[in-house]
């Protein structure tokens, strides 16, 4: 499956010789932007060393998945996490855990489905998938109708501006309606890039399908 051809000002994909740069805070997503406020527990910063190592473990998780690479091709994750969700660090209880397990872990937070998170770069990675993957169909889509819509309006000014030199009398060059290229200059070309960045910032978050927490089957009742 080929990725949409996506504009550099797309944000949220940049085409690249041997990779592509994938900036997941520009990916509309379900995240709720809640995270975990109890004693013990820090939100990290897009700068911070920690949100570093944990791109750069997406980066190795995703790379390393052949059927991800066969499919999507490799990827560089750089900035934030999808809107709506936060990587936060938690120290274990040492009265708790054993002292080799009181270290800091990180944890994902923004899931919509209450009390879920994300224990690791790995198990992130596939929901994040999921998201980049609904984001490319609803760009593919956007791409299309803004080109229909382009192609119909570029038609309908090149039949008024060939009405327009019939009415004049004078020279008259009867223009192509199929072809695009007579209708430059005749008519507001709509922009892709403009139309897919619009869609972002009217949906910022949208559904998307979530196989990372299944629902546990219910105990069959004795009778």
């Amino acid at each position: 499956m080929a990725l949409p051809p996506l504009g550099a000002s797309d944000l949220a994909v940049i085409s690249r010789p041997y990779a592509q740069v994938i900036n997941p805070s520009c990916l509309c997503s379900d995240g709720t932007g809640k995270g975990d406020d109890r004693p013990g527990y820090t939100k990290l910063t897009v700068d911070d060393d920690r949100m570093d190592a944990f791109r750069k473990a997406l980066n190795e998780a995703f790379n390393n998945n052949t059927d991800l690479v066969t499919k999507y091709g490799k990827v560089e994750f750089l900035g934030d996490l999808p809107r709506g969700y936060t990587l936060w660090t938690h120290t274990p209880d040492k009265t708790v855990r054993k002292k080799e397990d009181a270290r800091p872990i990180e944890l994902v937070y923004g899931h919509p489905k209450k009390g879920k998170y994300f224990r690791s770069a790995t198990h992130f990675l596939g929901h994040l998938v999921e998201i980049m993957a609904v984001n490319w169909q609803r760009q593919e889509i956007i791409h299309q109708a803004t080109r229909e819509e382009n192609l119909r309006r570029g038609r309908d000014a090149v039949h008024r501006q060939n009405e327009a030199n019939l009415a004049t009398g004078l020279w008259y060059h009867e223009l192509d309606p199929n072809n695009p290229a007579h209708a430059i200059g005749l008519y507001d070309h709509k922009d892709i890039t403009e139309a897919v960045e619009s869609d972002q910032a009217a949906n910022p978050t949208i559904d998307i399908p979530c196989d990372c927490f299944p629902d546990k089957p219910k105990a069959n009742l004795k009778p």
